[in-house]
């Protein structure tokens, strides 16, 4: 048997991959013996690929797969899959980009809030895996003199996410849970809304958050000291409330430390 160099190896091993997640089936032609034909003996390592990296896709977005249906929804995470190959062995770390390729495809215009639904469920799933993190030490921010406050910049808990669309995705997401036996309609003339998306003990939930809020938790997510980021929050919401907003994120932990 003639022995290939690496650098054969790693190309045949491409070519494998390609055809396995259908951008070259002519590799296919490559591979012999046996007694089923390349075809299906390909078709093998297609489906068992297919249906692992889709049942992880159901996982993350099962609400985005009722909203559009099996059928829809089979045919988004194909292209998907093909499209957007995996670059972590954690299969945890797959589907990030699931919100573009829905924005790319046919009938996005009449779902146009599809994309917002898929980009919360990320973040939904992200939150639930992210790291713990422990309650901010209220010493240290006694021990600030009152004329370094404006320099602090605080630190979101690993599980914050914190996303704003321009329709009530949150509201679209809370009736298409399985245990939703309520009202199943969302008027989406209701508007968009900022989002806080947080894992607390081990329930992610998802909050709104006011103008100021928002701005607030953005710009310490950017290391904004907390001077220029209550400078943005109040241009956003002139009544915003400093002191209370510290003292609710600090509470529920989603700001957990200073840098």
């Amino acid at each position: 048997m003639k022995r290939l160099i690496p650098m054969q190896l790693a190309q045949l091993e491409q070519r494998f991959l390609d055809a396995v997640m259908g951008r070259d089936p002519s590799v296919a032609n490559a591979f012999h013996g046996g007694d089923i034909s390349e075809k299906k003996r390909l078709a093998i390592y297609q489906n068992n690929v297919f249906r692992n990296y889709r049942s992880a896709l159901e996982a993350i977005y099962p609400a985005v797969l009722r909203l559009v249906g099996e059928e829809y929804f089979y045919h988004a995470t194909n292209r998907y899959i093909r499209n957007y190959p995996s670059s972590s062995g954690d299969i945890h770390h797959y589907g990030q980009e699931f919100a573009d390729l829905l924005a790319s495809l046919p009938g996005s215009v009449e779902l146009a809030y599809l994309p917002d639904m898929a980009r919360l469920e990320w973040f939904i799933h992200e939150a639930f895996h992210a790291a713990n993190h422990e309650r901010l030490d209220l010493s240290r921010l006694q021990s600030v003199a009152p004329d370094d406050y404006g320099n602090l910049r605080f630190k979101l808990h690993p599980a914050a996410r914190l996303m704003k669309s321009n329709f009530p995705v949150r509201r679209i997401w809370q009736v298409n849970q399985p245990d939703n036996s309520g009202e199943v309609t969302v008027d989406l003339s209701d508007g968009g809304e900022a989002l806080l998306v947080m894992r607390r003990d081990f329930v992610v939930e998802v909050a709104g958050l006011s103008r100021g809020e928002f701005a607030t938790l953005t710009a310490f997510s950017q290391g904004v000291a907390f001077g220029p980021a209550i400078e943005l929050a109040l241009a956003a919401e002139p009544d915003f409330d400093a002191g209370a907003f510290l003292q609710k994120h600090v509470l529920h932990s989603t700001l957990v430390d200073t840098i």
